[in-house]
């Protein structure tokens, strides 16, 4: 028999020895992987966390699974536990998938105590779990020591925004990718109330304008119009950005929305000055040559002064 049959059956053999020392049903999904030679074991909502024993001590004798997921089991900070362990022996494991688990501030300092031995684990996803701040803090210390992680996932883990600097710094000394949305609840519903708070001052503020220009050129009211239009523009499109922050791809959207808001906030604040103040002649040529301004930055950078 080869070798790559004898380790499986070794494998195998070790993970029923377990169970039955624990006293626990062998999960099919285990087996399947060490018997079939599956590369990525996915462990579902109903996975007992006992089987964690026996599994960590079936993967000291195989080195054909590299993928672990426990997305949306349920288990706890106690995952972690064996977690930590099989990552500082295990030299093959490069992705693991901690998606919804409940892993607090405990679970995560057992992975940065295997994170700061650990050379070959790739990917890590904890997002949707509530790490909070101080689990932020213990994982960026993890970060800063590991040598051979390339991405982290830490989206929606209820930390703040000292949690996501703490963890981004780690990153970008490490040249590790990190994705950190989804964060800072507190800090985003105030940025959403303040924002939206902005809305209702500008259309206030608005009418009053529009009020006072009665009697004055018509240009005065479109300009006043323009202004008003571009200020609520930017304040709803941020509004939006921050309340829909812990949804990733809607928040980005309006994030681009949000950011092009503020050019249109420049453009509609200049546009009633020379509205006001320059004829109609000027304002053509105004326009005229702010647009082969703009066309000279974008296209031919080389030809603007700095």
């Amino acid at each position: 028999m080869s070798g790559g049959g004898m380790s499986v059956l070794k494998s195998v053999s070790v993970y029923q020895a377990s169970c039955q020392a624990y006293h626990i049903e062998p999960d099919p999904n285990i087996l399947v992987a060490l018997n079939c030679k599956v590369g990525h074991l996915s462990l579902g909502p109903h996975f007992n966390l006992a089987n964690l024993l026996p599994l960590k001590e079936a993967l000291k004798h195989t080195n054909h699974i590299t993928s672990l997921s426990f997305r949306k089991c349920r288990l706890g900070s106690s995952l972690c536990y064996p977690l930590r362990d099989i990552l500082k022996e295990n030299k093959t494991i490069v992705h693991i998938n901690l998606d919804s688990n409940d892993i607090d501030y405990h679970g995560v300092e057992a992975l940065a105590e295997a994170l700061k031995v650990n050379t070959t684990l790739k990917t890590l996803n904890i997002r949707n779990n509530r790490i909070k701040l101080v689990g932020a803090k213990i994982l960026a210390e993890g970060l800063k020591l590991n040598k051979g992680l390339e991405s982290v996932d830490v989206t929606g883990n209820l930390t703040t925004y000292e949690g996501i600097q703490a963890i981004e710094g780690a990153c970008e000394a490490r040249h590790i990718q990190c994705d950190t949305t989804g964060n800072a609840l507190k800090e985003e519903i105030l940025n959403s109330i303040t924002h939206g708070f902005g809305v209702f001052l500008s259309l206030v503020g608005g009418f009053t304008l529009a009020h006072d220009a009665q009697g004055y050129p018509r240009r005065h009211q479109w300009g006043i119009g323009i202004y008003v239009f571009s200020l609520v523009a930017l304040f709803m499109s941020s509004t939006l950005c921050h309340s829909f922050t812990f949804m990733k791809k809607t928040g980005m959207i309006f994030q681009i929305f949000d950011h092009a808001a503020i050019y249109l906030l420049i453009a509609g604040t200049y546009t009633p000055l020379c509205f006001v103040n320059l004829s109609r002649h000027n304002i053509s040529i105004y326009f005229v040559e702010s647009g082969f301004d703009w066309n000279d930055r974008e296209f031919f950078p080389s030809r603007v002064e700095v």
